[in-house]
């Protein structure tokens, strides 16, 4: 047998497809096999990743990371089912990441309100937004953020504070993956202040 990667290995008559004469049984084991390889190579990474993670978190009785792998699975699921025709792959999961770690920090900021009676949700959504945060693509911090904002205001001829949208816009048309949305505003103040 020969390997072709992760997985099983395939012998170059499975990668052939199946001998000529063949059992029927034969054929339809080596078509799983093979319909089982193509379906891993599709799989995204991202999905591998929090699999694994939610093996190792019911091997280790991690409730909290059990919680949020499930949270965002279900969320992942709803994604995949409203009609729009997505496929399971990094893009979905990154969105799907992204949309939660927004809701988190929306809840976070409501019960940050409650003053001492938040503090344990707050632990627990700062827990899930610390392990969402492992799966998206880091993002750029204020000192980097603000020399972003300088630099596209100078290109864009942005000088007053009249200007906010349109650098708040400019920004985040070309640079949204790279940076925060409050850290962009808080940069762009700052720049148009001064």
């Amino acid at each position: 047998m020969t390997s072709s990667g992760p997985g099983p290995s395939l012998s170059s008559g499975d990668r052939r497809g199946i001998e000529p004469g063949a059992h029927a049984h034969q054929r339809s084991a080596a078509q799983a096999t093979t319909a089982n390889l193509v379906y891993r190579r599709h799989m995204s990474t991202i999905r591998e990743q929090i699999d694994a993670r939610l093996r190792q978190a019911r091997l280790d009785r991690d409730e909290p990371t059990k919680t949020v792998i499930g949270m965002l699975k279900a969320k992942a699921l709803v994604a995949l089912k409203d009609g729009s025709g997505r496929e399971e792959d990094d893009a979905l999961w990154q969105s799907t990441l992204s949309a939660y770690a927004k809701e988190l920090k929306k809840s976070m900021a409501a019960y940050a309100e409650l003053g001492e009676r938040g503090a344990e949700p707050i632990a627990a959504a700062q827990f899930e937004l610390d392990f969402c945060q492992q799966y998206m693509p880091k993002k750029l911090d204020e000192a980097e953020t603000e020399a972003l904002v300088r630099k596209v205001a100078a290109d864009n001829g942005i000088t007053d504070t009249k200007g906010m949208g349109r650098l708040m816009g400019a920004v985040m048309k070309t640079h949204r993956d790279q940076v925060d949305a409050d850290l962009v505003k808080a940069a762009a103040a700052r720049v148009l202040a001064g």
